[in-house]
């Protein structure tokens, strides 16, 4: 098993842009398979970001829409206006019960437009992001990576064996620093 922090970044971009290399390096298929993984893991595309973005939506308004639903619930179990219950999951509680009840059915109907739109989003985004290829990725030239970390600093012995898990360290600090000095 190969461990991506420890492969050299070199090699993993003259494979990235040939993977008929991986024969050359001695590289199973599914060792390849799991360094990119990991790349794009911790490399996100905007593409990638945004469905993220679109999942967390799906998963908090279908949160949103449980609790919604399950207070309806407990208010059927409920002794009393259940005003207790209202505030323990931060809804307006109102003082008639027809209007509590109206407000809680809004509050369920609109959770239920909310999940269907985002979720319809996200399964857009899924489309777009699947047909991308690979290819459209950013190719990231070596040489003038090796020259950036150098040109902020750092010393790099062996160009050759730089490894990635160096190259993200490296990496995460120069973003760092530039968005310290704006």
């Amino acid at each position: 098993m190969i461990e991506y922090d420890t492969f050299p970044m070199k090699k993993f971009f003259k494979i990235l842009k040939d993977d008929s290399l991986i024969e050359k390096y001695g590289i199973s298929k599914e060792d390849w398979e799991t360094l990119k993984e990991t790349w794009n893991e911790r490399h996100p595309t905007a593409e990638g970001s945004k469905l993220i973005e679109a999942h967390r939506k799906v998963i908090i308004e279908g949160l949103k829409l449980k609790r919604n639903i399950n207070l309806f619930k407990a208010l059927l179990l409920h002794k009393g206006d259940g005003k207790e219950l209202f505030e323990v999951v931060g809804l307006k509680y109102y003082d008639d019960p027809i209007k509590r009840i109206e407000y809680l059915k809004k509050e369920v109907q609109k959770s239920e437009q909310k999940l269907k739109i985002f979720d319809a989003q996200r399964e857009q985004i899924e489309k777009e992001v699947s047909e991308q290829k690979e290819e459209h990725r950013e190719e990231i030239d070596v040489n003038e990576v090796i020259a950036s970390f150098e040109l902020h600093g750092f010393t790099i012995n062996d160009y050759e064996t730089f490894p990635l898990g160096i190259y993200d360290a490296y990496t995460k600090l120069i973003t760092k620093k530039e968005q310290r000095n704006g």
